[in-house]
């Protein structure tokens, strides 16, 4: 979560005006939960889980500037 790609914008041209984060492994786990708890978890859709489980985080922000 501190890794310098998760933390530090690429390219800053200004105030972030819209964040985005996604953490795919928090999702995977809720995924995985609810899914244990209404069918079972079948074993065909347990490895999509896991390679949603691998994606990790996700971090961007959109600025706008004068020239649009």
């Amino acid at each position: 979560m501190n890794s310098v790609a998760y933390t530090v914008p690429q390219r800053a041209v200004g105030q972030q005006e819209l964040s985005l984060f996604v953490n795919f492994s928090a999702t995977a786990k809720v995924i995985r939960g609810a899914l244990a708890r209404t069918i079972k978890l079948p074993r065909l859709l347990s490895p999509l889980v896991d390679a949603l489980d691998t994606l990790g985080q996700y971090a961007a922000g959109f600025t706008t500037t004068a020239g649009g």
